[in-house]
């Protein structure tokens, strides 16, 4: 391998075995990657001490960010209780599922939202949609509607 910037790519960690779900680097892979370049740094041309408090505000703002995401996502879960709910689900056979009902609580398992469905656990990463539980007792009404207009109140065919 090459030499970047004073760093000798050769020992690096390989970061394309970091196992992140989105394919991005997360903090613990930023992380590594601001230790091995520390490591591996040319003794004979350093890098700057505020490279490296630069790198080390980024690495904080991450962290930050991932953290304030987490919450957003687990209150943004916890206000779904009481809705009707849309969720889009991939099944045994690897099909898309579609999964409606209300939501009757929320648990944070691992630090992770799921919403409780017809005493089903779902995870909040799969809502699809929100419906107004209203919108859906009028759709109800008009499917009701829909099918009695069309029968026959005398039995006669």
């Amino acid at each position: 391998m090459s030499t970047v910037n004073g760093i000798d790519t050769s020992k690096a960690t390989d970061l394309s075995s970091v196992d992140n779900k989105q394919s991005t680097l997360d903090k613990d892979a930023f992380l590594q990657l601001l230790v091995t370049q520390m490591k591996y740094q040319d003794p004979l041309e350093p890098s700057s001490s505020t490279e490296y408090m630069s790198q080390l505000a980024q690495f904080t703002s991450l962290e930050e960010m991932e953290n304030l995401n987490k919450a957003f996502n687990q209150s943004d879960a916890q206000s779904l209780v009481g809705s009707y709910v849309i969720m889009k689900t991939i099944d045994a056979t690897g099909k898309e599922k579609f999964v409606s009902g209300l939501v009757d609580y929320v648990t944070i398992n691992n630090g992770k939202p799921y919403l409780s469905i017809n005493d089903q656990y779902y995870d909040y990463e799969d809502l699809d949609s929100v419906v107004d539980v209203d919108y859906i007792a009028a759709m109800d009404k008009s499917d009701d509607a829909s099918d009695t207009a069309g029968n026959d109140k005398t039995g006669a065919e």
